[in-house]
């Protein structure tokens, strides 16, 4: 009987990107080599804010049993209180730029 495994990650498929795809890759040859049963935790796509979408990466884990669940979305309610929109403002592979800051941009670099 394989062993199970529980994987519990944000970023998993149809998210994009190496941390994404290093996961996706882990848990589907865990589940190759037969021993292994991964079990992977995730947040529901539509409660989720993925700065970039891979829909191909999905064949890599369509054999993966995982469970999707509602997440309270941090990033959201980051972006609505600096740009008091929800989505598409929220700056990544960066840590803030060399402009003026904000006191919130001071305080959530702090955090």
């Amino acid at each position: 009987m394989p062993k199970k495994i529980l994987i519990i990650a944000y970023y998993w498929p149809p998210s994009g990107g190496s941390g994404v795809q290093r996961w996706a890759y882990f848990a589907k040859y865990l589940k190759s080599i037969g021993e292994c049963e991964p079990i992977v935790i995730t947040v529901d796509p539509k409660y989720a804010s993925y700065p970039i979408l891979d829909e191909s990466l999905n064949v890599l884990t369509e054999n993966v049993r995982s469970i999707k669940t509602k997440s309270f979305d941090l990033l959201r309610a980051y972006s609505l209180m600096k740009s008091g929109k929800s989505k598409g403002t929220i700056p990544h592979g960066t840590v803030g730029d060399k402009g003026k800051k904000s006191l919130f941009d001071k305080l959530s670099l702090h955090t």
